[in-house]
């Protein structure tokens, strides 16, 4: 199992993080890595007044996450992300990464119905006490924000467009798609199957 990394990925709020708990409880060996941590870190600490300059914080965070990934890496242990990682904008980044160091991957890609998914993402953002408030606004320092600021709720038909742009059905290494709509019949199955294929 070692040199394997099992990539989570989906749109916001489809359960990524819940999956990935499933995987650390059957596999204790994984080390996690977040890159929603890393960019919360910079949201934190440096604050943005702008989504432009929300922007360049979430360059400088995917930087520093790269750069840990890379030395996790270099011990050879097993890993496992989330994040809405997409073809889009990362699929380069982490071939390189993954290749550079030997590193066998896995890509689940979590998806289903868009406005159960949609619904469910706008649900965990209002109701999510631990939510960084950074992931939500145009403005934001910590302790001093306005849900004034709070970015809209994108419509269904926008939800969509956004998904198919970014293609969540990330090309590095297999990438298997599993059925997240019903939230009580997610086939955990396959993706132990698939990861257990990488031992």
């Amino acid at each position: 199992m070692n040199r394997t990394i099992v990539l989570i990925t989906g749109c916001p709020g489809c359960g990524k993080t819940s999956f990935a708990a499933r995987i650390l409880k059957r596999y204790p060996t994984f080390v996690l890595s977040s890159y929603d941590k890393t960019k919360e870190e910079y949201f934190d600490r440096f604050g943005f007044d702008t989504l432009q300059e929300r922007a360049e914080l979430n360059k400088r965070s995917w930087l520093a996450y790269y750069s840990e990934l890379d030395q996790l890496m270099q011990s050879g242990s097993p890993i496992l992300t989330d994040y809405p990682f997409n073809n889009l904008v990362h699929e380069k980044d982490l071939n390189g990464i993954i290749a550079k160091n030997g590193y066998k991957a896995l890509s689940l890609t979590l998806d289903g119905d868009a406005e159960t998914l949609r619904q469910r993402g706008y649900r965990r953002d209002m109701n999510d006490e631990n939510r960084n408030f950074g992931h939500l606004l145009t403005r934001y320092h910590k302790g001093n924000f306005s849900e004034s600021d709070r970015i809209p709720t994108m419509t269904l038909e926008e939800f969509i467009q956004t998904n198919q742009k970014k293609d969540y059905n990330l090309r590095v290494g297999k990438n298997i798609r599993i059925d997240v709509t019903d939230l009580d019949n997610i086939d955990y199955e396959t993706a132990f199957s698939e990861i257990e294929k990488l031992f």
